[in-house]
């Protein structure tokens, strides 16, 4: 009598459990989805920024760079500092606004 009773008891304990672990596979299943879906979207967001905003600025910027313009600047910057260079090596004082 007492084996069935602890058998009648050991299949409902083994029902609930069983509900127990479907609920929580579900539980799981949703959140591994959700962070997927996460992921999905902070990709595209970072798509459209890079379309809308890097690409844009980038262009800009390779075309700054490789003008004309920016080379004699790059040329007067190191003249400029050659220039420096001549003065300190006179070990005369150069102030800082004199450039």
């Amino acid at each position: 009598m007492m084996n069935t009773r602890c058998l009648k008891e050991h299949v409902v304990c083994l029902k609930m459990l069983k509900g127990i672990l479907c609920t929580l596979k579900e539980v799981t299943d949703y959140l591994f989805d959700d962070d997927a879906l996460n992921i999905r979207r902070r990709e595209l967001l970072h798509l459209k920024w890079s379309d809308r905003v890097y690409d844009p600025i980038q262009s800009q910027i390779l075309s700054v760079i490789s003008s004309k313009e920016f080379e004699n600047l790059l040329l007067h910057k190191r003249l400029l500092y050659s220039e420096f260079l001549t003065k300190s090596n006179r070990k005369v004082f150069v102030g800082a606004f004199d450039y």
